[in-house]
């Protein structure tokens, strides 16, 4: 489905980014006295160059990048441009531009980049959160901060679900544990791949999970629906990791930010689509509800929260998808994996 994207969250401390930017030009503009063109050139790649403002201008949305490691990250950049412009040399050898295909996905990129553009300078006077919103939600989200825990999941995914999902669905939350899930899957014709020792902060599981959590001891069953998958989890380990009101209100007034950008943003493609003049033609046709309107306006990412409850898409290999076993960032407690957990709960 084509989407407008949402503006992207902002995720550096102001003084950082204020620091690293005024590093940035002063290393653009070393060297640059002379007057010499050479100075902006960062390396030739046979009869092609990259420039000083190209590796600059990753740099600034690079993550990771601080004063200290700022030389070692332009070299790094650098080196993955010079690999990119060996292979557009290729391309352009080969004249893959002409391709029909390779024309669509160039189109497509630039419609992407313009309308991202777009909005994200329509959403750029949203106002910050204030303060007492942001205190209120530490409050009223005590699991996520006060009494926040981290888990512990022997677990499986499936990407798949049959014809008869909602009866499988059913028959897994009826597990006395995970060997007995996995032997309802076999049953219904499919397999599993099962992956141990999965940490998972709650602010990383869907909200509708919250409840559940909140009850659960080691050895519960958890089943929940999120990106197209159906996790089933058992509960192996749970352990207290609560963030203090000073680490958690930088991320919730990010996560605060966010929502409103997002509503500002959803707010002008509403206008615009009540604006423009749109016919349907062929096959196709308006969406059946309101809902389904706004769901086709919204941008990339827009919903922010969990998916829809409901069977995936039917798979008659009921394949399942396995998990990485690499814990989180946030399984440590960290405010920088705090920061990345909240922003699924928008």
């Amino acid at each position: 489905m084509i989407s407008v994207p949402l503006p992207s969250e902002t995720t550096s401390r102001p003084l950082r980014a204020l620091s690293l930017a005024l590093l940035l030009a002063a290393l653009a503009a070393c060297g640059g006295q002379s007057g010499s063109n050479a100075s902006q050139v960062a390396a030739r790649v046979n009869d092609g160059e990259i420039t000083v403002h190209q590796v600059n201008h990753l740099l600034r949305t690079a993550r990771g990048v601080t004063e200290a490691n700022v030389g070692e990250a332009r070299q790094r950049i650098l080196e993955q441009l010079i690999q990119q412009e060996l292979l557009v040399q290729q391309a352009q050898a080969q004249k893959l531009e002409r391709d029909p295909q390779v024309l669509q996905q160039l189109e497509a990129a630039r419609r992407e980049i313009l309308a991202r553009a777009y909005v994200e300078r329509a959403v750029a006077a949203a106002p910050k959160p204030d303060g007492q919103a942001v205190r209120a939600y530490f409050s009223e989200h005590p699991e996520l901060f006060r009494e926040r825990r981290v888990f512990r999941f022997n677990e499986f995914r499936l990407s798949g679900l049959p014809d008869d999902g909602g009866a499988l669905l059913a028959s897994l939350r009826e597990a006395t544990d995970l060997r007995d899930a996995v032997e309802r899957v076999r049953k219904a014709g499919g397999d599993v791949v099962v992956t141990s020792n999965i940490a998972r902060p709650i602010e990383t599981l869907p909200m509708t999970t919250h409840d559940a959590l909140a009850r659960a001891k080691v050895g519960s069953i958890l089943v929940y629906q999120a990106g197209g998958l159906t996790t089933v989890a058992e509960v192996r380990h749970i352990a207290p990791a609560p963030v203090d009101e000073a680490q958690a209100l930088p991320a919730i007034e990010r996560l605060l930010e966010g929502r409103e950008r997002q509503s500002l943003a959803l707010a002008d493609i509403k206008r615009l689509r009540e604006a423009a003049t749109i016919a349907y033609l062929g096959d196709f046709g308006p969406p059946k509800g309101a809902g389904d309107a706004a769901a086709a306006a919204s941008p990339a990412g827009a919903a922010g929260g969990e998916p829809e409850a409901g069977p995936a898409p039917a798979d008659p290999a009921l394949v399942a998808d396995p998990v990485s076993t690499a814990t989180p960032a946030a399984a440590a407690g960290a405010p920088s994996g705090l920061s990345q957990g909240i922003k699924g709960l928008r």
